[in-house]
C-alpha cells in the first residue's frame, strides 16, 4: 500500500495470479472486506488442483470443504441375490450367536501410505460400503494431499453410528488401528471401535484355508467369486502410487487405486453372503472335500453340538467325504452324546494311517467305560500296542500315546 498525496488517497493491491487493483477512498472495514474476498479466490484456486478436478470429472463425483477439498464418489450396483440376514453362529466358533441384519452391516477398506501400520501411516483413501434394499451403496473419499482430515472425520463419525456392524477384511489387525491413530492425531474419538466387528479373514481361514493357495482377497474372488480383476493394481504398489500423485499431480494410476478399493469393498459382501450360505438349507454352497472337513471340525467345538448342520453339508456334497471329515464328524456324535454312531465311525476309520491310534484309543474307552466290555476294549488295546511295535522297528517311536497304551492296558489286566 501507497499513501498518495492530497486529500485522494488509494490502495495498490497485487495478489496472486490478479492484477493490480486501485482502491480509492476506502476505509478501514470495506478494505478488510475485500482482502478476505479477494483472499478466498486465492484459496479457491489453489486448492482445486488440475489433478483434483480431473479426477472428480472422471468419477462425475463432488468435492466436500471449501478450503481443504475431499473428493467423494458415490455409487451403487444391483445385488439382490443376497439373504438380507446373515448366520455367522458356526463359521465365527459362537462370537456372533444370532442373526446379522445385513442392512446394518458397514463395510470398510483403507488404502494408506504405508503398509506397515503404525501412527506416521495416512489413510489416503477411505471406502466404505453397505446393503440396502437389494442394492450395494459405496461412498470413497480420497485425500489428495495431508492436513485434510479434521473436517471429514467430524462429518463421518455421526454417520458411524447408524450401523450395528463393522466388517472388514484383516480390519482389526491394520485399517481400524489405523483410522483409530489418525482420528486420535486429531483428537477425536472414533466411534466405529463401539461397534461389533466382523473381520472376514479369520471365518475364511477357518473354511477355507487348506483349498486355497492362498486366503488373501485376490484368490478368495477368483476361486470362489469367480471374478477376475482388470488392471488392477498390486496393493503392495499403492503407497508409492500416493506419492507419485503428490510430486506429479498424475491421475492414471490413482483412478487404478480408486478403483482396486471398490472391487474390495464390493468383494467383502459377497465374501459374507458365501459364509453365510454354507448352513443355509435353500441354496446351501457346494464345498469341496478340504473344506467340509475343516467345517466338520467347527462343529464339532461347538457347544452345545448343532449335528443338524453335517446334514446341509453332506446334502450339498458331491465327492466322498475324507477321512479327516468322518473323524470330526464322529468327535462331534461322541460330544453330543451320540457314542454309538461315534463308535461306528471309529471302526470305519482304523484303516486310515493318520487316525489309526485317535480312534482305536476312542473305542477302546467307549467299550471300556459305556459298555463295560473290558476285555474287548483290552483287544483293541493290544492290538494297537502290536501295531506300534512294528512301527517302532521301523524308526517311528510314537512315545507319548504308546505310554498311554501301556497304562489302558495295565488298568484293563487289573478290571479282568
Amino acid at each position: 500500500m501507497m499513501k498518495m498525496p492530497g486529500k485522494q488517497r488509494c490502495v495498490f493491491l497485487t495478489l496472486w495470479n490478479s492484477k493490480p487493483k486501485v482502491l480509492l477512498y476506502m476505509d478501514i472495514s470495506r478494505k478488510l472486506s475485500f482482502y478476505k474476498r479477494e483472499m478466498g479466490r486465492q484459496k479457491e484456486h489453489s486448492s482445486l488442483s488440475p489433478a483434483l478436478i480431473a479426477l472428480r470429472d472422471h468419477y462425475s463425483a463432488r468435492l466436500l470443504f471449501d478450503d481443504h477439498p475431499v473428493l467423494l464418489r458415490e455409487k451403487s450396483e444391483p445385488a439382490a441375490d443376497i439373504n438380507s440376514q446373515i448366520d455367522l453362529t458356526i463359521v465365527s466358533r459362537g462370537e456372533f450367536d444370532r442373526p446379522v441384519a445385513l442392512e446394518r452391516c458397514l463395510f470398510f477398506d483403507l488404502e494408506t501410505s504405508g503398509l506397515m501400520g503404525g501412527s506416521g501411516v495416512y489413510a489416503f483413501l477411505i471406502g466404505f460400503a453397505w446393503w440396502a434394499e437389494g442394492r450395494i451403496h459405496i461412498r470413497q473419499y480420497f485425500l489428495p494431499d495431508f492436513g485434510r482430515e479434521p473436517l471429514l472425520f467430524l462429518k463421518l463419525d455421526p454417520w458411524f453410528k447408524s450401523f450395528d456392524y463393522l466388517v472388514s477384511f484383516n480390519g482389526k489387525s491394520f485399517d481400524l488401528p489405523v483410522l483409530n491413530s489418525r482420528f486420535l492425531m486429531n483428537r477425536l474419538d472414533l466411534h466405529l471401535k463401539k461397534l461389533k466387528h466382523i473381520d472376514l479373514i479369520h471365518p475364511v481361514r477357518r473354511v477355507w484355508k487348506d483349498s486355497l493357495p492362498s486366503c488373501d482377497l485376490q484368490s478368495l474372488e477368483l476361486h470362489l467369486l469367480e471374478r477376475r480383476r482388470d488392471n488392477d493394481i498390486p496393493g503392495a504398489f499403492i503407497p508409492q502410487v500416493y506419492f507419485d500423485f503428490l510430486q506429479t499431480g498424475r491421475i492414471q494410476d490413482i483412478i487404478r487405486v480408486i478403483d482396486h478399493n471398490d472391487t474390495d469393498l464390493v468383494s467383502l459382501i459377497f465374501i459374507l453372503d458365501k459364509l453365510n450360505r454354507i448352513f443355509d438349507d435353500s441354496r446351501a454352497l457346494t464345498l469341496d472335500i478340504a473344506a467340509r472337513a475343516r467345517v466338520a471340525r467347527i462343529i464339532a467345538g461347538q457347544k452345545p453340538v448343532p449335528l443338524q448342520a453335517f446334514k446341509i453339508l453332506e446334502s450339498s456334497g458331491q465327492e466322498p467325504e475324507s477321512a479327516e471329515y468322518l473323524y470330526w464328524k464322529s468327535m462331534a456324535l461322541k460330544r453330543a452324546g451320540k457314542a454309538e454312531q461315534a463308535h461306528t465311525l471309529w471302526q470305519k476309520l482304523q484303516r486310515y494311517p493318520v487316525f489309526t491310534f485317535r480312534v482305536m484309543e476312542e473305542s477302546a474307552k467307549y467299550l471300556e467305560h459305556n459298555l463295560r466290555k473290558n476285555g474287548e476294549a483290552l483287544k483293541i488295546v493290544e492290538q494297537a500296542l502290536h501295531l506300534m511295535e512294528i512301527q517302532r522297528e521301523f524308526g517311528y517311536r510314537p512315545e507319548k500315546i504308546y505310554a498311554d497304551f501301556l497304562r489302558r492296558k495295565k488298568r484293563l489286566l487289573q478290571k479282568s
